[in-house]
């Protein structure tokens, strides 16, 4: 699973800024805030990741398993509904 060529990252790390905005001919339009485990999961998404490897990215900075599990389900299911991410 990829994030779709259709959208960009953009981060202000020093203003804790995280956006995911749709390029031209994506279908969504709009901006994704989060924050910044949103942009890790996003960051993983990007460089092609498993699921398991961006739950174990976000437990290596310390984040419960259980709700690494979680949050990386969760930003994946809404990701896949707006058309943000390629198979």
């Amino acid at each position: 699973m990829k994030l779709s060529s259709k959208f960009l990252i953009h981060a202000q790390e020093d203003k804790n800024e995280y956006l995911l905005i749709p390029v031209s001919t994506a279908s969504f339009s709009g901006v994704v805030r989060g924050n910044r485990t949103f942009y890790l999961i996003l960051k993983g998404l990007e460089k092609g990741a498993s699921e398991e490897e961006m739950v174990q990215d976000l437990i290596s900075i310390g984040a419960p398993e259980d709700l690494a599990r979680s949050d990386v389900q969760t930003t994946i299911s809404k990701l896949t509904e707006i058309g943000a991410i390629d198979e």
